[in-house]
């Protein structure tokens, strides 16, 4: 229970992730530091076992959402092609 209260109060940043440019970084920026302070204060682990083990799960979570994303990408570029793109202009025929 006191892990998964943890977890509760280290994601209530991510209301900043709704902010345009700057609240994404910031908001995950201030997780990392809230994983680092509950895993010190409340789960008693030493400082630099909860810097190595916060930035660990962060940043394999920030390589599975960048994966997660190229092959979304890629899937895109597949079935759909480049609709999106406007069409090239016709040439006149010439008879």
């Amino acid at each position: 229970m006191l892990i998964y209260n943890i977890f509760c109060y280290c994601m209530a940043p991510g209301i900043l992730a709704l902010v345009p440019l700057a609240g994404p970084p910031v908001a995950i920026v201030w997780i990392i530091c809230l994983l680092i302070y509950a895993a010190t204060e409340r789960l008693y682990v030493r400082t630099i076992g909860a810097v190595v083990c916060s930035l660990i799960v962060s940043l394999s979570a920030l390589a599975v959402t960048a994966a997660v994303v190229y092959a979304a990408w890629k899937v895109s570029g597949w079935t759909i092609g480049y609709a999106w793109q406007p069409l090239a202009p016709r040439s006149p025929r010439t008879w």
